[in-house]
């Protein structure tokens, strides 16, 4: 049956208060709520239509908040960290940028990455953290994990703790779950593939270290130039194979990493202005 008048308006008041109350902090909003005032204690001075309408005003200023969106980017020469409304802690690597609003609100968390990135997910269950980065979709309830997404066409995650799912976000079907100490990479096949990840490597710039295990020399030398704000470039006449492997503070002098780099790898470094050409030294 039916309720009371009474019991209908009293499950309808507490109904606005659990509103009233996530709206409370949203401070510089309650213009939008009307002539309201949440701090008077007269709980009575408004009908349950006037109360509805409150609400109302209330949830269209989480909504506004929702859409309004800031966007971060790490400078050269040093990461970035911020911690979200919900809690999420993320690491910039330098020269990456995020963009996210100033306030979640609805069932996702979505932030838009370019760039790499570390996350410390927040746990909420009921509202899954979404990482948008090139093609990839990554979806969390509350983990760590590293994203990659430099090259939109070459998208990696690697999962230290928690529980991932990636996908297309094209809806081409293409789906994988990841698990810790695993990577998931959206290469330019379209495919989404995972194997077993050295996640302490993949971290290694969050601490402060240049590391490169077999990297191609272009991707290594593109992330020098993006930490030192420099154009190194490499003599065409190296081998688009070649990789680099290499451990070195970030801390290290520009001059000082190139002269390892050509040392290790039988090259030369000629400056011209702002710019560094590395040559392969014949035999």
């Amino acid at each position: 049956g039916t309720l009371p008048d009474c019991r209908r308006t009293d499950k309808l008041v507490n109904g606005l208060h659990e509103v009233n109350n996530r709206s409370r902090k949203i401070n510089g909003f309650w213009a939008l709520a009307g002539d309201y005032d949440p701090h008077s204690g007269d709980s009575h001075q408004q009908d349950s239509s006037a109360l509805l309408a409150n609400a109302s005003a209330k949830i269209a200023a989480m909504k506004v908040l929702n859409i309004a969106t800031t966007t971060v980017v790490a400078p050269k020469g040093a990461v970035r960290e911020l911690t979200l409304s919900d809690g999420t802690v993320v690491v910039l690597n330098a020269g990456s940028k995020i963009s996210y609003p100033v306030s979640f609100y609805g069932s996702e968390r979505k932030v838009k990455l370019t760039g790499e990135a570390f996350f410390n997910v927040a746990k909420d269950i009921a509202h899954p953290f979404v990482v948008t980065a090139g093609d990839m979709v990554a979806t969390v309830l509350g983990t760590q994990f590293d994203l990659n997404a430099w090259k939109e066409d070459n998208v990696m995650l690697t999962l230290v703790s928690g529980l991932v799912r990636v996908r297309d976000r094209r809806d081409n079907g293409r789906m994988a779950m990841v698990w810790p100490g695993q990577s998931a990479t959206l290469g330019v096949d379209d495919n989404i593939t995972t194997a077993e990840a050295d996640t302490t490597l993949a971290l290694k710039w969050k601490n402060g270290i240049f590391a490169f295990a077999n990297t191609k020399i272009t991707d290594a030398i593109d992330e020098i130039n993006r930490w030192y704000g420099v154009s190194i470039q490499i003599d065409r006449a190296l081998p688009a194979s070649h990789t680099l492997t290499l451990e070195q503070p970030r801390s290290t002098g520009l001059k000082a990493l190139v002269d390892v780099i050509c040392k290790e790898n039988g090259m030369q470094a000629v400056y011209k202005g702002d710019e560094i050409m590395l040559m392969r030294v014949d035999d």
